[in-house]
């Protein structure tokens, strides 16, 4: 397959930006004026610092003609030709070829330098980025707000939020997610209370020590209560169940498990809102 110029498929020049990149993919997308393969293209290697990193280098190499454009320096402007050259003269045209040669070493350093730069910052961003795509519905339609790193104690994660559409086609608005980088993991943080307290319990646990830099301890303490709470709540239930025959006699067995069972209800749920973040 015949190597081919993105940018100039785009139409940007190859020190685009990012943004610029973005919005010419746009543009060529709504006038299909690029086929959906070359447009994934252009996505997967020139949004993605390391391989556009790789593919530039492979373009200055297909294509001599694009360095040579990009290092150029601006010719003057262009004045009448002495009728008779002398030593003075072209003792400058060589230092002009001099200057256009150190000119296009400093440019090649320059390139490499930014590209490392964008390399280190971006590419955990991407690595973000994809892993939360991969939880979406519609990934494609993805589109990222307030994406920051926290650090806490040896942990690192990056959190933020994301917008995409859904099965009806709409966006659902914004929606909070964490990423642990140790693990590689993203976790969609539900919008509205979880069904299960228990994923109530541990996606507010997980957020508050990851992204609001709680202590580990002092939060994985109050959900250790709750579940011990929990437990107890369970117990308790099925002992009032054993014992609803009676729920109508007057016993006081019954009603002794019963304000024993609403006791530790309350504790329960008086655990769990000090954990969620959904109160």
């Amino acid at each position: 397959m015949a190597f081919v110029n993105l940018y100039a498929l785009l139409g940007v020049e190859p020190t685009a930006t990012e943004t610029e990149i973005v919005k010419a993919m746009r543009q060529m997308a709504q006038h299909q004026l690029i086929s959906l393969d070359d447009l994934k293209l252009c996505k997967n290697t020139l949004l993605d610092p390391e391989a556009r990193k790789k593919y530039n280098a492979q373009l200055f190499a297909e294509c001599p003609e694009v360095l040579e454009k990009l290092t150029k320096p601006k010719e003057p402007e262009s004045k009448p030709a002495p009728e008779k050259k002398n030593f003075k003269t072209q003792g400058k045209q060589k230092n002009n070829r001099k200057l256009w040669v150190y000119s296009a070493i400093f440019i090649l350093i320059g390139l490499a330098v930014v590209s490392g730069i964008a390399y280190i910052y971006y590419k955990p961003i991407f690595e973000v980025k994809n892993a939360v795509k991969d939880l979406l519905k519609d990934p494609e339609s993805a589109r990222f707000y307030d994406i920051r790193k926290v650090v806490n104690g040896k942990t690192i994660s990056y959190c933020g939020e994301v917008n995409a559409r859904a099965m009806l086609g709409g966006y659902g608005g914004k929606q909070r997610f964490i990423y642990e980088e140790e693990d590689k993991k993203a976790t969609l943080v539900p919008s509205s209370k979880p069904f299960e307290e228990s994923v109530e319990v541990y996606i507010s646990a997980l957020w508050k020590i990851r992204c609001e830099k709680l202590d580990y301890d002092k939060v994985m303490d109050e959900v250790k209560q709750w579940e011990k709470l929990e437990s107890l709540r369970k117990d308790a239930k099925e002992s009032l169940d054993s014992l609803i025959e009676y729920k109508y006699s007057g016993s006081s067995s019954y009603t002794e498990v019963e304000n024993m069972y609403q006791e530790i209800v309350d504790k329960t749920e008086n655990a769990k809102k000090r954990v969620s973040i959904y109160n």
